[in-house]
């Protein structure tokens, strides 16, 4: 890992591309520094998305959401609950 890669990764919050660039080397070109922040950017995003998951795997709300085994509990809960037809509910999930 290069010694840009670990400044980024340290910092808090997404850099704007301006601050991103201001961290790379002199003889980067535009084309490197823009493949080079989309980069920065997409790990960024996919290391907050673990960190937001990592955070709250063990929430009754996300596991309700998201988890397979509790899908059908959730389906009969919604339909259940009263008031919500099926197509109502198709739409929601």
């Amino acid at each position: 890992m290069t010694a840009y890669m670990i400044l980024i990764i340290s910092r808090l919050g997404l850099m704007t591309y301006k601050q991103f660039t201001q961290v790379l080397e002199d003889d980067v070109s535009p084309a490197q520094a823009g493949a080079r922040y989309k980069e920065y950017r997409t790990e960024y995003i996919a290391t907050q998305k673990r960190a937001y998951f990592d955070l709250n795997k063990n929430e009754d709300w996300l596991k309700d959401m998201y988890h397979p085994t509790k899908l059908l509990s959730v389906i009969e809960r919604l339909l259940h609950s009263g008031g919500m037809s099926f197509a109502r509910l198709l739409q929601k999930i």
